[in-house]
């Protein structure tokens, strides 16, 4: 598998956000009232669980499907993508090619 091309630029950018990553994590530890900026209330949080439950698995599903998939050059008609036609699963394909 070509892990590297299905990757793509991620690495570059994961590399460009890491400092702003690891500044952020350490100001929160030292600081947690200098980045503080409150909370949702208790019903918007469990909204949000219960939203981004759903969203999460779904994610899961695209990309097991495309890691299974793909490699074979089996076009994935079933899940997620038989709703959403993405122009992306068409670069991913490519690259697998």
């Amino acid at each position: 598998m070509k892990l590297k091309i299905l990757v793509g630029s991620g690495r570059k950018i994961g590399i460009f956000t890491l400092p702003f990553l690891v500044a952020g994590i350490i100001l929160n530890v030292l600081y947690p009232e200098f980045l503080g900026v409150g909370g949702p209330t208790e019903i918007l949080r469990w909204i949000s669980v219960a939203i981004l439950i759903p969203g999460v698995v779904v994610w899961i599903w695209s990309v097991v499907l495309i890691l299974v998939k793909v490699p074979r050059h089996e076009l994935i008609t079933t899940g997620p993508h038989a709703l959403v036609l993405h122009p992306l699963y068409a670069g991913v394909f490519e690259a697998f090619s």
